[in-house]
């Protein structure tokens, strides 16, 4: 205990006060008390000075003091020091009367004072107090800090954690630390439902009589190193593509069906609420499986009954496969006749695992009305993970309307281009009203009445392959006009819809010959937000992996794999 008595002097100047403190011995029953008298001048610029007679008294005893002084407003001036030992009554009550007196001889500048009051001591003598006690997790062995007044005068001194069993401890220490068992720690941890939660540590103390203190402290227990554990397994049940892989582990990107399974494991006594697989944009909230898998990636995650989580990724390896593609060009028989036919697409050119690819292409063709004839096989050319098919074709009639088709054929799938109607035309008819020519015309200053196309088909234009263009950008008036269209992943095929066209001028292309361009492009309302990464050179324009992802980003969500490059026109 501490305090300060204020008090007064008969000089209005000057002011008096005694600063004092108790300390309990409570096995004695007693209080240690010590205490100063101070002065100090409450004005400014004055200095009261000589010999000062004082006396310090707590309760029947007494100090004094003769000494000479000197008094200002610069602080307070301790003039005298007293302590004494103050009895309690049985009960730890008690007081004392603390009072002081003073005064300068041959000096009217200080001729008495009065400072004093009776200070309560009283205590309980049963009193028990923690002083502290922390937080802790079910690794810690916590340490509480308490504070028993009444110290060997106590029966018993016991203490506890939470639901566990008593401890007896030294009625005349402050501290003890629970060392704590692993079946004790399972106790706490089966009572603790989420990560944490409010426990007690408790004290309970026996005096003469069997009077009995019992008190608490909440702290926050937690925990730990508890998050759940999730291994996954992921194998191909394509029958398909296991033949041209050999390897149930190896899967075939657009075909192989993905059978993903788990065992999980929940920790100190949580159990397991939930788990989820994801595979790119598709997720599974059990065993099952993912078919048409796009991505080697595989997520699994599970979370406990206290909200922890954990996720483990297994990678599978991915056969990069090109879907094969199937586009009938766009020449036109001659007059006479003649007609270099093509047919052009994407395909993967590579190795499944056990098999290799291989590619075959056929058309036929029909008069408008009549039957088809029988397919037949073209020459294919390929490069990279493209190829282009020709057949030479003689005899047709310029004033006939006929209708061709053509598929492509690899180790996985085959793909049936469009029918698409061809008409000899004349190069150039006119009538009374019109002279229409039906070839290109070239004006003597350069410039071209019917754009060329420069490259047809339709590709996600990923990393590889690159594209080749007829003819150099350089070659071109203006510049090259980018045709891309919607693009259906669930038929593997171009949509003739949503055309979104950009212009890349000839002098940019010359300057920034391989630099990369960003194209963004949507549907109508922005059902699909895209963009499109390429890198344009005078003869060749070659793509980007992130071409073909999907995903969010900076809050947008896109969908590059929604759009094909169709063509590239030189304006």
């Amino acid at each position: 205990m501490n305090g300060t008595i204020i008090g007064t002097t008969s000089n209005q100047y000057i002011d008096a006060k005694i600063e004092w403190s108790s300390t309990l011995n409570a096995s004695e029953n007693t209080s240690t008390v010590s205490a100063t008298l101070y002065y100090k001048r409450n004005n400014t610029g004055y200095t009261t000075s000589g010999t000062l007679n004082c006396t310090l008294t707590i309760g029947n005893t007494l100090s004094s003091s003769q000494d000479y002084v000197k008094i200002t407003n610069a602080g307070w001036v301790p003039v005298v020091s007293h302590t004494a030992t103050v009895a309690h009554n049985a009960d730890g009550s008690g007081s004392v009367r603390i009072y002081a007196t003073g005064y300068i001889g041959n000096s009217n500048a200080l001729t008495s004072t009065n400072c004093g009051e009776t200070v309560n001591l009283t205590y309980n003598q049963r009193g028990i107090s923690f002083t502290k006690a922390p937080n802790f997790t079910d690794m810690d062995n916590p340490t509480i800090w308490y504070n028993n007044q009444a110290g060997s005068a106590a029966a018993s001194l016991e203490v506890r954690l939470a639901s566990l069993d008593w401890h007896s401890v030294s009625t005349t220490s402050s501290q003890y630390t629970f060392n704590l068992t692993e079946a004790e720690r399972n106790i706490l941890r089966k009572n603790t439902p989420g990560k944490s939660r409010e426990i007690k540590f408790y004290i309970r103390r026996a005096m003469s009589g069997n009077i009995i203190d019992n008190i608490d402290y909440t702290v926050i227990f937690s925990v730990v190193n508890a998050e759940p554990t999730i291994t996954g397994a992921v194998e191909d049940t394509n029958a398909a593509t296991l033949a041209l892989t050999g390897d149930k582990n190896k899967l075939v990107k657009y075909y192989s069906n993905a059978r993903v399974s788990y065992t999980t494991a929940a920790k100190k006594y949580a159990t397991i609420t939930s788990q989820k697989i994801t595979n790119g944009g598709k997720t599974l909230t059990a065993a099952g499986t993912f078919t048409k898998v796009e991505d080697g990636s595989f997520v699994f995650s599970v979370t406990d009954s206290r909200g922890y989580t954990t996720s483990n990724t297994v990678s599978k390896t991915m056969v990069d496969y090109v879907k094969l593609t199937c586009d009938i060009g766009r020449k036109l028989p001659t007059a006479e006749g003649n007609f270099d036919f093509t047919v052009s697409g994407n395909y993967f050119n590579g190795s499944f695992g056990a098999v290799s690819n291989t590619l075959e292409v056929y058309y036929r063709y029909k008069t408008s009305g009549g039957a088809y004839s029988n397919w037949a096989a073209m020459t294919v050319n390929k490069s990279s993970n493209t190829y282009t098919a020709t057949a030479q074709l003689t005899g047709l009639n310029y004033q006939t309307e006929y209708i061709f088709q053509a598929y492509a054929v690899d180790k996985l799938t085959t793909t049936y281009s469009i029918e698409k109607t061809i008409q000899t035309v004349p190069i150039f008819d006119w009538s009374d009203l019109d002279f229409k020519f039906n070839v290109p015309v070239e004006f003597a200053k350069g410039f071209t009445a019917t754009p060329k196309i420069l490259w047809s088909g339709a590709s996600l234009m990923a990393a590889e392959p690159k594209i080749t263009l007829s003819e150099k950008v350089e070659n071109q008036m203006s510049g090259i006009v980018l045709v891309f269209s919607a693009y259906s992943a669930a038929e593997g095929a171009a949509q003739d819809d949503n055309f979104n066209s950009f212009f890349v001028p000839k002098a940019f292309i010359n300057e920034n010959s391989g630099y990369g361009n960003t194209f963004i492009m949507a549907s109508s309302k922005f059902s699909n937000i895209a963009t499109k990464y390429l890198y344009i050179k005078n003869e060749e324009i070659t793509g980007h992996a992130d071409n073909q992802s999907s995903g969010t980003s900076n809050g947008i969500t896109y969908t590059n794999n929604a759009y094909v490059l169709r063509y590239v026109i030189g304006v």
